[in-house]
C-alpha cells in the first residue's frame, strides 16, 4: 500500500514544474524575436555611427556659443605655414576673458590688452571665443587656442 503514495508526489511533482516551463520557452522566444528586429539590430548601425560621430562633437562641444564662427575652416597657429610662424610675434596669451557680451572679451596678448577688433602691430584681434582668439596676421585669419595643444 505504500508504493502508490510514494509514486504520486513525483507524479504531482512535474505538473507543477511542467506549467512554468511550457511558459518560460514562449518568454523568451517572444524577446529573442523582438530583439533583433527592435533593440539589437536597429541601433547597432546608430550606435556605430554615433560612436565615429561621437569624438568630433566631443572635441568641438566646448565652444558650442551662439555666434562664433565654425573651428573647422580656421586654422590653428600650429598650422600655419613655417615662414609665416617664425614672422609672428611670440603669440603669449597672458589672459583670455570669454563672456557672452562680445564688449566684454578681453585678451592680454604678449602682455598687451586687447578687446574684439583692436590691434597690436600687425595682428588684429577678429574674435575672442570660448576655445581661444581668432587672430589675423599678413591677411590670415588663425586661431590661437587658449587650451596648449
Amino acid at each position: 500500500g505504500h508504493s502508490p503514495v510514494e509514486e504520486l508526489p513525483p507524479a504531482a511533482e512535474p505538473e507543477i514544474l511542467g506549467a512554468p516551463a511550457a511558459e518560460s520557452p514562449a518568454t523568451p522566444v517572444a524577446n529573442v524575436d523582438s530583439a533583433p528586429a527592435g533593440s539589437s539590430d536597429a541601433p547597432q548601425p546608430g550606435r556605430v555611427v554615433d560612436a565615429e560621430s561621437a569624438p568630433a562633437a566631443a572635441r568641438d562641444m566646448p565652444p558650442p556659443v551662439t555666434g562664433e564662427s565654425p573651428a573647422s575652416d580656421i586654422p590653428e597657429r600650429s598650422d600655419l605655414p613655417l615662414a609665416m610662424r617664425q614672422s609672428l610675434p611670440p603669440l603669449v596669451l597672458n589672459m583670455h576673458l570669454y563672456r557672452a557680451a562680445p564688449t566684454e572679451r578681453v585678451v592680454i596678448l604678449d602682455g598687451k590688452r586687447l578687446h574684439e577688433g583692436e590691434s597690436s602691430g600687425e595682428l588684429m584681434v577678429e574674435e575672442i571665443r570660448s576655445d581661444g582668439v581668432i587672430l589675423v596676421a599678413q591677411g590670415q585669419r588663425f586661431l590661437l587656442s587658449r587650451l596648449p595643444r
